[in-house]
């Protein structure tokens, strides 16, 4: 007599289970390095806050700037690792694309940025506002700019553009004459 078991399903269980601990290891560990960092974040922040108020050459003021731009970008990457670590909850409220659109804009046009970069900006102003959530909205779109920056080598151009698609529908099209995603990565 033989008798046959499949301990397949029981198996797949037991690998979720270990990879759900792992996951859960890794965000206390995440964690644990996002207070790391920001604490010495936090005075560099304060201490170039402080020269920058007391500054007087243009120049030197230009690159406090810089210096605080930098540390707020490391403080959203943070942000950013906490968030998937332990995603929170979906702030829907009334927002205007070409109000977030906007908000990105001005993240990522720096000077370096715009020196060799022109951005097309063709905003449909007659839409309405939508229910979304405008944080992750934003988020999405600077991470698209980015990599439509990153992906323009020398000059170039960036098209943006809105509009209404139907009654209950909004579009945002973002376009670069950059170098484009390789098949391969594709």
């Amino acid at each position: 007599l033989v008798i046959f078991s499949d301990l397949t399903a029981k198996k797949e269980v037991q690998r979720r289970i270990e990879r759900a601990e792992r996951l859960a290891t890794l965000g206390e560990l995440m964690a644990g390095v996002a207070h790391e960092v920001r604490n010495p974040l936090t005075a560099i922040s304060g201490f170039v806050q402080i020269l920058k108020d007391s500054e007087q050459d243009p120049q030197r003021l230009e690159y406090t700037q810089i210096i605080l731009k930098e540390v707020h970008s490391i403080n959203r990457v943070i942000q950013q690792l906490l968030d998937f670590a332990r995603p929170r909850p979906g702030l829907y409220q009334k927002i205007y694309l070409n109000h977030i659109i906007n908000e990105t804009l001005v993240l990522i046009k720096t000077k370096g940025v715009e020196a060799r970069i022109d951005f097309d900006v063709i905003l449909d102003h007659s839409l309405d506002a939508i229910d979304a959530d405008g944080e992750m909205l934003k988020q999405v779109l600077l991470n698209l700019l980015i990599n439509a920056v990153q992906s323009i080598s020398a000059r170039g151009q960036i098209t943006i553009s809105t509009q209404a698609v139907g009654q209950d529908k909004q579009m945002i099209k973002i376009q670069d004459d950059g170098c484009g995603i390789s098949d391969d990565i594709k």
